[in-house]
């Protein structure tokens, strides 16, 4: 049984890693890009559906742009892609995805900001799950979790995390002169790598992240869940723990 979560964003983005691997397209249609993408075992890793259909915007960004650290991409909208399937690859490397490839659904959008803030991405994960084999009944688990824990994906094919980042940090108007750096190097200067806050973000979708309301309040759950799987590790400063593990 499936409900919804997602992580509200941040500004602030995360650690950067190196890693290798290959892509393949498997097939394109109108309006998205549907890609498959292969560890370095040969074993399919994660299945980014670019869900972006403006043409010059976002994964489709035709902007010439400069190739930097080991991004060979000489357009804006493939050197975002590249860095998604990067960050997929790195994932794969350190965690792996035993169950099933990741489904991720990723677009860049305007969101907006000012000259010396801005939301850069949010993500989550597509659905949270309950009631499946190995579970704790009164837990909901985010789907990318659900499958590792069950050992085969729960919904084959349907998305896992949703990932949506900020085009706009590449124009002068948000944040000034700073812009994403598409580089694999971890040479960013004082631009963002957006490989550290791809690798944040997608954590959120992984499972860390909780559907628990600043009141305490916490939204309906699939089947007889009463808490998500991170909720056990939260505390209140200086009260206590806030639900029983």
């Amino acid at each position: 049984m499936a409900g919804s979560g997602r992580n509200p964003g941040h500004k602030t983005p995360g650690r950067n890693l190196a890693d290798g691997g290959s892509t393949a397209m498997r097939h394109s249609l109108p309006g998205f890009l549907l890609l498959s993408i292969m560890g370095s075992a040969g074993a399919e890793v994660a299945t980014p559906t670019i869900a972006d259909n403006t043409a010059g915007q976002g994964f489709f960004d035709t902007t010439e742009i400069v190739p930097a650290g080991g991004n060979a991409a000489i357009l804006r909208g493939q050197a975002r892609l590249n860095a998604v399937l990067r960050a997929a690859l790195i994932y794969d490397r350190h965690i792996g995805f035993s169950a099933s490839p990741l489904q991720l659904r990723i677009s860049a959008a305007a969101l907006g900001g000012s000259a010396t803030s801005a939301t850069l991405a949010y993500a989550g994960p597509a659905y949270m799950v309950a009631g499946f084999p190995g579970s704790d009944p009164d837990t909901a688990y985010p789907i990318a979790l659900g499958n590792d824990l069950k050992g085969s994906a729960i919904s084959p094919g349907a998305d896992d995390i949703t990932c949506t980042l900020n085009q706009d940090v590449d124009n002068a108007t948000v944040l000034g002169a700073v812009s994403w750096y598409y580089g694999f190097d971890r040479q960013s200067g004082t631009d963002i790598d957006l490989i550290d806050t791809l690798l944040h973000e997608l954590m959120h979708g992984l499972g860390f992240m909780t559907v628990l309301q600043q009141d305490g309040s916490v939204p309906p759950l699939p089947g007889s869940a009463t808490r998500d799987v991170f909720m056990p590790w939260l505390e209140y400063h200086g009260v206590g723990q806030l639900t029983d593990p």
